[in-house]
C-alpha cells in the first residue's frame, strides 16, 4: 500500500518488517513515536558552535537540522537565542514526523537489530522499496 492513502484513509495501522508487526496504532501515535524536526539555515559568520548545547544539531556547513521529541519546547528555546543573539533563521521549518519518516526510521532500527544479532550475520538489509504498511 503507498503511505499516503493509508495515512489518509485508516484509523489505525501496522508496520510490518519481516513478517512480524513491529509498531501499530494511529497515524498521530506512530509518527509522535518519532523525533520531529527543525530545519533552517544559519547566516554567513554565525558558527552552528553558537547554537543552545541543549539543542542537539546536525551541521553541514550553515544548514542546521535539529531532531526533538518536543519540539514546541525546542522552538520555543532555538527562537529565544536567535532573538538575544540578533541572528535571523534563514528558511525555518519546524514539523513532526510524516507517516514515511516513521516507517523508514523504524525499518531502519529493525535492520540494525538485526545485523547486531549474531543468528543473522550476512542477512542482506531490506530494499526501500518493499515497504508495506497495512490500512
Amino acid at each position: 500500500h503507498y503511505l499516503e492513502e493509508a495515512e489518509a484513509l485508516a484509523d489505525r495501522l501496522a508496520i510490518m518488517h519481516q513478517g512480524q508487526i513491529v509498531t501499530a496504532g494511529t497515524t498521530a501515535e506512530v509518527t509522535a513515536s518519532q523525533p520531529a524536526r527543525i530545519r533552517f539555515t544559519l547566516p554567513d559568520g554565525v558558527p552552528a558552535g553558537h547554537l543552545p548545547l541543549t539543542l542537539r544539531a546536525a551541521a553541514e556547513g550553515q544548514r542546521i537540522e535539529i531532531r526533538t521529541a518536543a519540539l514546541q519546547e525546542s522552538l520555543h528555546e532555538l527562537l529565544g537565542w536567535a532573538r538575544e543573539s540578533g541572528v535571523q533563521l534563514l528558511g525555518l521549518d519546524a514539523r513532526s514526523a510524516s507517516l514515511e519518516e516513521a516507517f523508514l526510521q523504524i525499518a531502519n532500527t529493525q535492520l540494525r537489530s538485526r545485523a547486531d544479532d549474531p543468528r543473522r550475520a550476512g542477512a542482506k538489509p531490506m530494499d526501500e522499496t518493499k515497504k508495506k504498511v497495512t490500512a
